[in-house]
């Protein structure tokens, strides 16, 4: 059997992608275990042009600080959300509420990666722990930072010039 030509008709063959709706976006936007964001065919009221069909579409998505993130319309309102947020809303069935302590982190710290199994729902500790572990013991401090400009023999020489201009 010959599969279509059209990519995305085959790669939803061959995954099965799944889509749920995004909560507080219910019927308007949904997500796929693929990590695709689609706005549904609805009417939208406009004020200049009155109702208007929108077609159902993927939203493109933009990385922003390392991570995919798509606007959400609702109400005449926008709002960026980011991709990984969206998946853990609709199929980790996180509450939603990011409050300062509860993140969406990547298990292989790479933000565009948002496969179902890569994300966890964590907290400031864990993905701290969690990225400590995915740097693989590097030691990135004093000298072997990258931006390092002095050695650490460097620094104790100009200390000490310093503390003997000081003490005179």
């Amino acid at each position: 059997m010959l599969l279509p030509r059209n990519k995305f008709y085959t790669l939803t063959i061959i995954t099965m992608e799944e889509w749920r709706s995004v909560p507080w976006y219910e019927g308007i936007y949904e997500v796929s275990s693929l990590w695709r964001v689609k706005s549904l065919a609805r009417v939208v009221k406009s004020w200049m042009y009155g109702n208007q069909p929108k077609k159902e579409r993927i939203l493109k998505q933009q990385v922003v600080k390392w991570h995919c993130g798509v606007y959400l319309y609702k109400d005449r309102k926008g709002w960026r959300v980011m991709v990984h947020r969206l998946m853990a809303m609709a199929f980790l069935w996180c509450s939603g509420k990011f409050d300062g302590k509860t993140l969406v982190c990547h298990k292989n710290d790479i933000g565009t990666d948002n496969r179902l199994e890569n994300l966890y729902v964590g907290t400031y500790e864990t993905n701290n722990r969690d990225t400590g572990r995915n740097w693989h013991g590097v030691d990135n401090s004093n000298e072997n930072h990258w931006m390092c400009k002095l050695t650490n023999q460097q620094v104790k020489e100009i200390r000490k010039l310093i503390d003997d201009w000081v003490s005179q």
